[in-house]
């Protein structure tokens, strides 16, 4: 194991050394860069948003809905939530019924104007390259790092970390198994998916700093696939 040793970036990108090397981040990659990969993909979300929708459960079932159940018990109402790749809106949709006030955010304006047509509180975030201005009780982030490579992956959860409330929660979806692939299904159009297993999640929950953490696992209320469902909480 490499000795810890602690640097000091200008805000918000804090990362251990032994974070970086771990997930091979260099730590002076301007945070205003996006991966080709997640370009790529935003670019097939961009142009296919009908499809993604009409092929998209439409009520919040299953391993999914006992899950959110999860991330919400004991959560004060008052609670400011933010989701990350809202999307269609069909989980904000379903934590408002529960009432819960969520501002939606996506990477994708074509998502943005649908969220903003349904009513929803939604504006446009890039997890990877944006920042938050405000700090949150919750984080929710539903089959979206999915899209992301290991070190987009570590460098994200490293800097939700920083804007998280004392004692909050981010929740956020992987799919379970091994490597990355590119695959057209669904959409017709190429996206990115990056497979993890438990243990190289909890790693890098642990390096990164959260305090504790469940990880179930399922594969009801997906589209396809086996899925980890996370709940981090800072202390």
């Amino acid at each position: 194991m490499p000795t810890l040793v602690r640097i000091q970036l200008p805000p918000p990108s804090y990362l251990h050394v032994s974070l970086c090397t771990l997930f091979r981040i260099h730590p002076l990659v301007n945070e205003h860069m996006t991966s080709s990969e997640n370009h790529k993909t935003l670019q097939s979300y961009e142009d296919h948003i009908q499809e993604f929708i009409a092929k998209t459960y439409p009520q919040v079932t299953g391993g999914v809905k006992n899950w959110i159940d999860t991330v919400l018990d004991g959560l004060p109402l008052g609670a400011k939530i933010v989701e990350l790749g809202s999307a269609s809106g069909r989980d904000a949709a379903y934590m408002t019924s529960k009432g819960y006030t969520v501002e939606c955010t996506d990477a994708a304006q074509s998502f943005v104007t649908h969220l903003q047509s349904q009513g929803l509180n939604a504006r446009v975030h890039n997890a990877i390259t944006d920042i938050f201005s405000q700090s949150y009780d919750l984080i929710f982030a539903n089959a979206v790092l999915v899209h992301f490579t290991r070190e987009d992956t570590a460098s994200v959860i490293q800097k939700l970390l920083l804007v998280l409330n004392d004692g909050g929660r981010f929740a956020f979806s992987l799919k379970r198994g091994e490597g990355e692939f590119w695959t057209d299904a669904k959409l017709n159009a190429p996206r990115f998916f990056c497979f993890w297993q438990r243990p190289d999640i909890e790693t890098l929950l642990t390096t990164s700093g959260f305090a504790r953490w469940t990880v179930s696992e399922d594969g009801s209320g997906h589209s396809s696939g086996e899925w980890l469902h996370i709940i981090a909480h800072k202390a």
